[in-house]
């Protein structure tokens, strides 16, 4: 079973910037992702081909403030993720228009 406490020490710099890469991508043209998308999407590039290390990365990302989980998935890998100053942005883009 994962757990990120396991993984957090050992995070692969390759694998974490191949994955806040395509993160990024994705929040750029789509608003938000899951992490299906970004395995597949990465599947090329992706440094580290085991899942795990992979959700260590996006439990990084989220950790760092980069990315925020906005909807849990039944499984893991349907869990939705927009950008960590989404909430704020949106605050400040309706607060604008008023």
């Amino acid at each position: 079973m994962y757990r990120y406490e396991d993984f957090k020490d050992n995070i692969d710099l390759d694998c974490y910037v191949a994955i806040r890469d395509c993160a990024k991508r994705l929040l750029r043209t789509a608003g938000a992702f899951d992490i299906k998308s970004v395995l597949s999407l990465n599947n090329n590039k992706l440094s580290c081909v085991d899942s795990y290390k992979a959700l260590a990365c996006i439990d990084r990302l989220e950790e760092k403030g980069e990315i925020k989980k906005v909807y849990k998935g039944i499984t893991t890998q349907y869990d939705i993720y927009t950008d960590g100053e989404w909430e704020k942005n949106e605050r400040n883009f309706w607060r604008n228009k008023a």
